[in-house]
């Protein structure tokens, strides 16, 4: 009667987790690879606005994301947030004076060569209007000539200061990398960006937290790739719905 005892609870419990696996409330496996088979559904609502609040291991960061100006990557980015993808993941690239970036899930990983190419498993198309953002012409060459387009039927913000833009390598190919600016629209090198990377926020509270960053001490500075010394991580992103 005890073993029998034993093989039902034993039963019971087996039942409960793969119930619990099914609903997805369990994760299988390295959390640093957590990835999906196609980008989100729709998930943010039309006529509403959205803020995230960016909770880091050196303080918050409230962030207007722009739904109108940019809605795949606002939705894309909602949907990360609230299904946790952030959670737990470092700043691995701080280019002083330039951006902070992270979204790297392989920041999870103890191998940081790797962090610059962790991604959510699907990629999805830039949203840039050169139009809006008033590039020159030879902006626009130089731009076409790297494969990146004007999108029509959007309306792009000028990337400035204390922003919040897409991390990609190339053209179309935006996963969950983002990152914030630390100089404004005049500096050369985010000047560089515009017209390359979708702009889809700005930061409305918490900028002196990335002061802080653009101040950490950080590692192989002199590289394209420097990394804070002391880890800076995502505790977690609570998306707004106004």
């Amino acid at each position: 009667m005890y073993i029998f005892g034993l093989l039902v609870v034993l039963g019971l419990i087996v039942f409960v987790i793969s119930q619990l696996g099914s609903l997805g409330l369990l994760f299988w496996g390295n959390p640093a690879e957590k990835t999906y088979s196609k980008a989100p559904d729709k998930v943010i609502v039309d006529g509403k606005s959205y803020q995230a609040l960016v909770k880091t291991s050196l303080g918050d960061i409230k962030v207007e994301l722009f739904a109108n100006n940019a809605p795949t990557t606002v939705n894309n980015f909602v949907f990360l947030s609230r299904d946790k993808f952030y959670d737990g993941v470092q700043f691995h690239r701080i280019v002083r004076d330039f951006i902070a970036q992270t979204g790297s899930r392989l920041s999870l990983d103890k191998n940081p060569q790797n962090d610059g190419v962790g991604g959510p498993g699907y990629r999805f198309e830039d949203e840039m209007n050169w139009d809006s953002l008033g590039l020159s012409a030879s902006q626009r060459e130089s731009l076409q000539t790297a494969g990146y387009a004007s999108r029509e039927g959007v309306k792009s913000v000028l990337m400035d200061k204390y922003y919040l833009a897409m991390a990609n390598a190339g053209p179309n190919t935006n996963g969950s990398q983002f990152f914030f600016t630390l100089a404004d629209k005049s500096n050369e090198s985010i000047a560089s960006l515009q017209g390359r990377h979708t702009t889809f926020g700005k930061v409305i509270e918490g900028t002196a937290v990335l002061d802080a960053m653009n101040k950490v001490e950080l590692a192989d500075e002199q590289t394209s790739s420097p990394r804070p010394v002391s880890p800076i991580i995502i505790n977690s992103i609570e998306i707004i719905e106004l």
